[in-house]
């Protein structure tokens, strides 16, 4: 595929496997992200370009004569992603549906729209608007911005005291509106939705690993899934239904979801495929390379996707629960390390890490694979028992 050219958006380190993989798949690969000394800026060619300017990276596209744009784990990407294939008349989301999509507002008008279920909300812009609306509201509930991706600036609130502190924290920050939607009790879980044209799309479920506290984040994703059929089949139907909803074609689909008894409400979705070892995972249950097909996927290429469902696959963080300095890290010499599928430093000793705060505050990761769950938590456990990770 020497002769095909692709335009990745970003350079962090969820993009990075996606630009080495196109590398060597020997297709001529382009790069934009603003340059912030990113792993992915040195691999390919790369421009300095903000991947939210939409006009910047339509420019670049057209004067590649791009086949394909792509991105993974992140959501600033889409807006660009689809104005790009829709001008250029390129394989994956288009205008519209990415518009939708990238903004929290508009996608939950759409899920009124089709009848998905989805937490009851208001918008507002300030102090002033929001105590006029959020009388009707019980707490808690979540406040966050219009168009952030994943856990970034999102808070569960349990008083107005706490609410209108955030407020007047984050609201200086974003020049947009905010959401303030209620908390649904439940199990989060997650799923990516694999349309491909000409083959059935696949809703492959994950159980999803958060923290605890007042904004569970994830660190880690497992398969297979660990529910029953009846709420397995009950997310299939309702990521289905929000696929159709936005009429998403040719591309992976990142799912948030909650599973409350038998409902089942959507957190929010995405055109691309997950972050924090996702596509790890699906690589392994899959015994294909993920990347390798997304890239297929995006040129035109792609064979069909197989899991192995009997597969016990999962991936985890390895992240630190303060900002500092990391002073050490060390696996216990007695360890077996045949136990690790894969086990991925992001950074070395002497280099600053940030408290984990979302998906990009990490310091690396590490899969397990196994022939059963008991294994495969064992092997995990095991792991994390003999890591010894100071930060200062």
């Amino acid at each position: 595929m020497n002769n095909k050219t692709l335009l990745i958006l970003g350079a962090g380190v969820y993009q990075e496997p996606l630009i080495k993989k196109s590398l060597e798949l020997n297709i001529n690969t382009i790069v934009a992200a603003k340059k912030n000394n990113l792993p992915g800026e040195k691999l390919a060619k790369f421009f300095d370009i903000d991947i939210t300017d939409k006009i910047s990276i339509f420019k670049l596209a057209q004067s590649h004569d791009i086949n394909g744009i792509i991105s993974t784990g992140s959501d600033a990407a889409i807006p660009a992603i689809g104005e790009i294939n829709s001008k250029l008349k390129l394989i994956g989301p288009k205008k519209e549906s990415c518009e939708k999509l990238a903004n929290k507002i508009k996608m939950k008008k759409v899920f009124a729209e089709h009848k998905i279920m989805h937490a009851k909300y208001f918008t507002f812009l300030n102090r002033k608007e929001f105590l006029t609306k959020v009388d009707n509201f019980k707490y808690p509930f979540v406040l966050k911005p219009s168009d952030l991706s994943g856990s970034k600036g999102v808070k569960i609130v349990s008083s107005l005291e706490l609410a209108l502190s955030y407020i007047e924290n984050e609201i200086p920050k974003y020049a947009k509106e905010f959401i303030c939607e209620e908390f649904i009790e439940g199990i989060e879980v997650g799923a990516q939705a694999i349309i491909h044209d000409g083959y059935k799309t696949q809703i492959i479920i994950h159980n999803d690993h958060v923290t605890k506290g007042s904004v569970p984040i994830p660190f880690g994703h497992s398969l297979p899934f660990q529910m029953p059929r009846k709420i397995k089949k009950l997310i299939e139907e309702t990521c289905i239904n929000a696929i159709n909803s936005f009429s998403l074609t040719n591309c992976i689909v990142n799912f948030d979801l909650i599973v409350n008894n038998d409902k089942i409400y959507i957190i929010e979705l995405s055109p691309r495929i997950g972050g924090t070892c996702i596509p790890e995972i699906l690589s392994y249950a899959g015994n294909q390379n993920i990347y390798e097909y997304l890239i297929n996927l995006t040129l035109g290429k792609a064979r069909e996707f197989k899991l192995d469902n009997k597969q016990y696959v999962s991936g985890f963080l390895i992240k630190s629960d303060k900002s500092g300095i990391l002073k050490k890290y060390s696996i216990n010499k007695n360890y077996d390390k045949s136990s690790i599928k894969e086990h991925v430093m992001d950074n070395k000793v002497g280099d600053k890490v940030r408290k984990f705060d979302d998906g990009t505050c990490r310091i690396g990761h590490v899969i397990f694979k196994a022939n059963n769950l008991v294994d495969l938590n064992s092997r995990k456990n095991l792991f994390f028992k003999n890591l010894l990770i100071k930060v200062e």
